[in-house]
């Protein structure tokens, strides 16, 4: 779970924290204002500034033109995305405001970012219609409307920077780098646009979100690849364009998701790492940043859920955590992200069986889904006690993912299933070649250098018990100090009454249960 958390965290939850390496080397702390991620603020509402002297710029009263048919068929409220004209100076007229009447309150909510950060109202709207596309997994449909908002609006960065949203999402759910050629190109494409509108001063706090958000996933992409002086630049230039968003635009509120986890995840590590320079413990605050992005954002709803569960799981706050999950589950039932952080909840639960069911139903919508494997097998052998399927999911990364962790760690399982088999020889060839691919990784070293085997015994009692019950087995609880030690008869799994197969410890040697 340790490795799994922040692949998924970074790749879907603007992965802003590698930045703090940057300020910790250096020995700063990011000034932080209550304008930027220092409080949570009070957020105005935007369709009463409309009104309010200084927020609009100054412009005189004009007619409404007679024409204006189209602009309501197409739901776009006259003036919005102009430019600061005199039409998008000027309070709501009677036509915006009818308008207005016949929106949802999720449109009105878009109406009112478009209006406070000066960009058009459709580009806006469609582009969070596509990434709701993007959380429901109907990538072929948000790629489409993607595509078509990048030539109908040419300069706009919306549309290449979805698609790199979504390059990124698809290569998260299972760790890998199926998307790179499409996410390269799109990378390249939306910092250009973003580029020479900052260069133009259009939209400038929406521009500085969209960079500081892509150039998080960005960051995380090249940790990923090794590229740690990459990520540590992208990382530091991401959250420098959060704050400076927020600067520009107190009232956007998506930014504060972004501020939030850099506050919350910049605590845990520095916890983490006690030799890295002093940080205030924030993570009370950044958790309520991520619950203010979540109730009011535009963009930030889902990803400060997501932000949340993965929050409240490094906490241990488990059934804080599986609140945040469900909700997502129930909005996105096919959203493979969620269900994988949701079956990891329900394992941390101890409710094995609803845990087999989540991961199960990713295997239904993507079988080659190796990262499901790799958890259901640790599922199967540590916890549901099956062996036959623990061997199936195992073999199954192992041979996916040879020489990466994820592979060379299932191998080893594998050779542990193996051995409690009674396949001793096959067990050896594993974790042999497990250690030949990965001489660091300590659970092989142990099994071939200190002659660790798993015990037998007291597996064939759980594995009896769950067959008998068809339910996981009770984990066995430490014996006291006092207790009487067992018999050599009652075949404890280094004394001297149980068998001991070729390569294992001498007889007599003391063993434990456990193992790593």
């Amino acid at each position: 779970m340790n490795r799994f958390i922040p692949g998924l965290w970074f790749c879907l939850a603007l992965p802003l924290w590698l930045a703090l390496f940057v300020s910790s080397a250096r020995g700063q702390v990011t000034k932080q204002t209550p304008e930027t991620a220092g409080s949570v603020p009070e957020v105005p509402d935007p369709a009463a500034e409309d009104a309010a002297p200084g927020v609009w710029d100054e412009a005189p009263e004009e007619v409404v033109p007679a024409a204006t048919t189209t602009d309501v068929e197409t739901g776009r409220p006259e003036g919005v995305g102009a430019g600061r004209t005199a039409e998008a100076g000027r309070p709501a007229s009677d036509l915006e405001l009818a308008v207005q009447e016949e929106m949802t309150p999720k449109e009105l909510d878009i109406w009112r970012m478009a209006r406070l950060l000066d960009i058009p109202y459709p580009l806006l709207k469609q582009g969070v219609e596509a990434f709701e596309d993007v959380y429901a997994r109907r990538y072929d449909q948000a790629r489409k409307t993607f595509e078509a908002l990048s030539l109908e609006y040419p300069e706009a960065a919306l549309g290449p920077f979805g698609m790199a949203v979504l390059a990124q999402a698809q290569m998260a759910e299972n760790l890998d780098y199926s998307q790179d050629q499409a996410y390269q190109s799109a990378l390249a494409v939306v910092l250009d646009r973003i580029d020479a509108a900052l260069d133009r001063d259009q939209s400038p706090a929406w521009n500085y979100f969209m960079r500081g958000t892509v150039l998080g996933l960005n960051s995380f992409y090249n940790y990923r690849q090794d590229k740690v002086l990459g990520a540590i630049k992208d990382g530091w230039i991401a959250i420098s364009d959060m704050e400076r968003a927020r600067k520009l635009t107190p009232a956007f509120v998506d930014p504060i998701l972004g501020l939030g986890m850099y506050n919350y995840w910049r605590s845990v590590v520095t916890v983490w790492f006690k030799n890295l320079p002093g940080f205030p413990d924030r993570r009370q605050e950044g958790l309520e940043q991520m619950i203010y992005a979540r109730d009011h954002g535009v963009f930030a709803p889902p990803l400060a859920r997501l932000a949340l569960a993965f929050s409240f799981y490094e906490n241990h706050r488990f059934d804080d955590a599986l609140e945040q999950s469900l909700a997502l589950y129930e909005a996105y039932p096919d959203n493979i992200i969620n269900l994988q952080v949701l079956g990891r909840v329900y394992m941390r639960k101890r409710k094995y069986r609803k845990a087999e069911k989540i991961l199960l139903q990713v295997l239904e919508i993507d079988p080659a889904n190796v990262q499901v494997h790799y958890a259901l097998g640790y599922l199967y052998f540590y916890r549901i006690r099956d062996l036959e399927r623990a061997r199936t999911s195992l073999a199954i990364v192992a041979e996916s993912k040879p020489g990466t962790y994820y592979g060379e760690m299932s191998r080893v399982r594998l050779g542990d299933v193996c051995w409690l088999l009674g396949e001793h020889d096959r067990a050896l060839a594993l974790w042999q070649t497990a250690y030949d691919a990965l001489p660091r990784l300590m659970a092989a070293e142990l099994r071939v250098k200190k002659d660790w085997r798993p015990p037998e015994r007291p597996w064939r009692r759980q594995i009896a018990a769950a067959k008998r019950t068809d339910q996981p087995p009770q984990v066995r609880k430490k014996r006291s100090p006092d207790a009487r030690p067992p018999s050599s008869e009652g075949g404890t799994p280094g004394g001297t009454g149980s068998a001991q197969p070729a390569g294992s410890q001498a007889a007599g040697e003391k063993r434990s249960v456990g193992g790593p």
